[in-house]
């Protein structure tokens, strides 16, 4: 099973060629702390990837090399990608919506 750096690299795969919004969906319920976060997250093509102590790492990893704008839905268990997190008002439902701090 492909594990959460190859889920992170399939984003920016995804991102890189265009698309503007990239999700992937939690098979087990999210909670805090993200440290911990253990288990499976399935892409748009039901790909599975196992998500496991590097979980944290490799998101920061994402976000951070490719600037990219991210949200999290715990109610819908969706993770989301790229410049339509930033340009939808996602807010009502993304406990987290972050853009990506730009380069200082």
């Amino acid at each position: 099973m492909k594990n959460e750096w190859d889920f992170f690299a399939d984003v920016q795969r995804r991102l890189a060629t265009g698309q503007p919004l990239v999700q992937g969906y939690f098979a087990n319920p999210v909670s805090f702390p993200f440290d911990e976060l253990r288990g499976i997250v399935l892409d748009e093509d039901g790909t599975q990837y196992e998500l496991g102590a590097d979980y944290k790492q490799a998101l920061g990893e994402c976000i951070q090399q490719g600037h990219t704008p991210w949200g999290l839905c715990l109610r819908e268990r969706i993770i989301c990608f790229g410049q339509q997190v930033v340009a939808a008002d996602f807010t009502t439902d993304y406990v987290v919506a972050y853009e990506a701090a730009t380069k200082a």
